[in-house]
């Protein structure tokens, strides 16, 4: 084993132990307020708003709603027909509506998870540093992503200090990240 090596077990040890400290509800309020939640709200409005959309009625509110400026003369008519206005707006609904929803969720998982009994209690500390430490994994894999990008003698200075590691954390971060993967997908699509 290499120091890299240590360092993730002992980086790992930590943010499980401070999950454990927190809890699941104070921990999944953390990560899914704020920018995150708002963030959480995006992702889910990127990923469910075009299934949503071309569902029978929605459709034809949108088409309705368009019809109202759609037709008409002058600058400004047209300026909402360009930008489509209609899908801004249902966007806009969406996202107030995923908002919503996601605070309720969060809220009621948080009272069920911070409940006085003692199983939950322990259920709650578990869980709470399950999600810290998959979380704490997600940012350091965003934190590789960027020293990918980076690159030049960072990247290689970084790899360097992850060759021969018996956790495979050259491999984990850097050939099988898969942010790697996602970013180099986007990059086919737009190309």
């Amino acid at each position: 084993m290499i120091v890299a090596d240590f360092i993730f077990i002992g980086g790992a040890a930590a943010v499980a132990f401070l999950g454990w400290i927190i809890g699941f509800g104070k921990t999944l309020k953390f990560f899914t307020s704020g920018i995150f939640g708002i963030l959480i709200s995006v992702f889910v409005c990127y990923c469910l708003g075009g299934i949503i959309m071309n569902i029978g009625f929605v459709s034809d509110l949108l088409a309705k709603l368009a019809a109202v400026w759609g037709g008409k003369e002058g600058f400004f008519y047209e300026f909402l027909t360009k930008i489509r206005l209609e899908i801004v707006i249902y966007y806009v609904v969406l996202f107030v509506l995923v908002q919503l929803f996601r605070a309720i969720i969060v809220s009621a998982l948080k009272n069920i998870a911070e409940s006085e009994a003692k199983l939950m209690k322990i259920i709650n500390r578990f869980f709470g540093a399950a999600l810290l430490l998959c979380m704490g994994f997600l940012i350091t894999l965003f934190v590789f992503q960027i020293i990918i990008w980076v690159g030049g003698s960072t990247l290689q200075n970084v790899k360097e200090s992850f060759a021969g590691s018996a956790l495979k954390l050259d491999y984990i971060f850097f050939d099988g990240n898969p942010l790697m993967h996602i970013v180099g997908y986007i990059k086919n699509l737009v190309a």
